[in-house]
């Protein structure tokens, strides 16, 4: 049998050997060249070649191998607690104000490692590239903290919020690109660095909204007209009420899985309208 390799433009697939090798096809196969290899080793030497003539990372080759040792080390150790804390933050966010301020934090926390390290550090981790990334740091804890603050708050949402959400996505976006410039020409990454950056955006300021809110509150009350389960990734235990104080229609409410048994279709709720620290109205269910 014969073996045909044909160049071909497209994505790259892996296949299994399903016929048996002889000593021949296997030396001839290990003779290829390893692609990722050279490209890691390409990076390596990039890396090696920024640092060589900066003093700014060490007057000796000691230091500087010694700087790009601990760069490593520290972009290890804040993906490691990225990860705990997008962990910590979605399943046991408590206490839940020291939770949120951390996923609040460490987007600039890596923002601020990049800056001090003089393009060392990048946002983006790409394939075959040892630059040191802290692109765990960028990314996860934004959309953690957006899906919080979507989960535990409700928001009248209007155009002055949504320009908060945006104002600040947008200075993390601006950041991003101001320190780290090689991510300016990745399309691709672009669009996800300023959607995570909004994402962010609407997380800090319902939560920051929220939890600095010192507002009286005006009290509403509101039928409970109906009940549903709705039912996806996750269960939602929502309440359709009657108008209320700024909302002229039929509205829902999510509640948890314990208050939606307690409460019937019929039954009179009250509901607390809280302005808000940063003039963004809320409101949750105060009593029934």
């Amino acid at each position: 049998p014969t073996l045909v390799l044909k160049p071909k433009v497209g994505r790259s697939f892996k296949s299994a050997i399903v016929f048996r090798v002889d000593e021949e096809f296997s030396d001839w196969f290990q003779s290829i060249p390893c692609l990722d290899e050279k490209e890691t080793a390409a990076s390596e030497a990039n890396v090696q070649s920024e640092i060589q003539h900066d003093e700014r990372f060490g007057a000796t080759p000691s230091e500087k191998r010694k700087t790009l040792h601990k760069a490593r080390r520290t972009a290890k150790a804040l993906t490691s607690i990225s990860i705990i804390a997008v962990i910590w933050g979605w399943f046991y966010p408590r206490p839940y104000e020291v939770s949120m301020l951390l996923l609040a934090l460490l987007p600039w926390i890596g923002i601020e490692m990049m800056r001090r390290s003089h393009g060392l550090f990048r946002a983006d981790e790409l394939k075959n590239d040892v630059h040191p990334s802290v692109a765990s740091a960028l990314l996860f804890p934004g959309i953690v903290l957006c899906l919080r603050a979507v989960l535990d708050y409700e928001v009248l949402q209007s155009v002055y919020a949504v320009a908060l959400y945006v104002l600040v996505g947008s200075a993390l976006f601006t950041a991003i690109l101001f320190f780290d410039p090689t991510q300016r020409s990745r399309r691709g990454i672009l669009p996800v660095f300023f959607l995570v950056g909004v994402a962010y955006g609407y997380g800090v300021i319902v939560e920051a909204n929220a939890r600095l809110d010192r507002s009286p509150g005006t009290f509403y009350t509101a039928t409970v007209q109906s009940k549903q389960i709705s039912s996806g990734r996750s269960t939602k235990y929502e309440l359709n009420l009657s108008p209320w104080g700024p909302k002229a229609a039929t509205n829902e409410l999510d509640v948890s899985s314990s208050t939606y048994k307690q409460i019937q279709s019929g039954q009179t709720v009250q509901i607390k309208l809280k302005m808000g620290a940063l003039d963004v109205k809320w409101d949750y269910l105060h009593d029934w």
